[in-house]
């Protein structure tokens, strides 16, 4: 008796998925999440990190979504030469951060002493699902304070947003929804440019 190898599924080519990517168009830099109430500070260290739980209404044709910008309301502490760390994170299912998306690394320098926005600028390669969330997060690794940050303490009324608490020891423990960080969070998202078929699939590219 001859024995068949298994079937496999064919995979799109990277040529498929180049007719897919251009039939997408990629509309933005638009202004996903905000929260400017700013009735709280605190600092940033290896004892205390902090994360933003958020997840932005994209219009019913969106495909997909990334970040480009963040700003945050920082000033500097002068206590810690190391870095603090503003990291993009997917959550679980508790809304904690869990995979690293993003981060960059902010040395104290770049902090003025007086509390105001700053500007932090993310690489945007990373497209998410339209259906996901995202945690943007403050951690340090050194006991001085790396930063200090405004956040709401009561206010927010966000069903799609809330503030995390965790430490170096431990990791993320707690989710607070009546909280948020002062932030904004600005990116684009991407959405068909017409009703197409993918190229070496049955599948649909997406809906006008």
């Amino acid at each position: 008796m001859i024995r068949r190898p298994p079937r496999s599924t064919p995979k799109p080519s990277s040529a498929a998925s180049d007719v897919y990517k251009r039939q997408l168009r990629e509309l933005g830099p638009i202004q996903f999440e905000t929260s400017v109430q700013r009735n709280r500070y605190n600092t940033v260290n290896a004892s205390k990190w902090w994360a933003q739980y958020f997840k932005p209404d994209l219009p019913a044709e969106a495909t997909g979504w990334k970040v480009t910008n963040v700003d945050l309301y920082l000033a500097s502490t002068n206590q810690s030469t190391d870095l603090l760390q503003v990291n993009l994170y997917t959550p679980d299912n508790n809304n904690l951060p869990q995979v690293l998306v993003d981060r960059i690394s902010i040395p104290q320098s770049d902090l003025s002493w007086n509390a105001r926005w700053h500007r932090i600028r993310f690489s945007g390669k990373t497209d998410l699902d339209h259906h996901k969330a995202l945690c943007l997060s403050l951690e340090c690794t050194s006991q001085n304070a790396a930063a200090w940050f405004a956040y709401d303490n009561q206010r927010n009324s966000n069903p799609d947003s809330g503030l995390i608490r965790g430490n170096q020891a431990s990791g993320w423990t707690s989710y607070h929804p009546r909280k948020a960080l002062c932030y904004r969070v600005m990116g684009t998202y991407t959405v068909p440019s017409g009703l197409t078929l993918q190229f070496g699939t049955f599948k649909r590219a997406g809906g006008p």
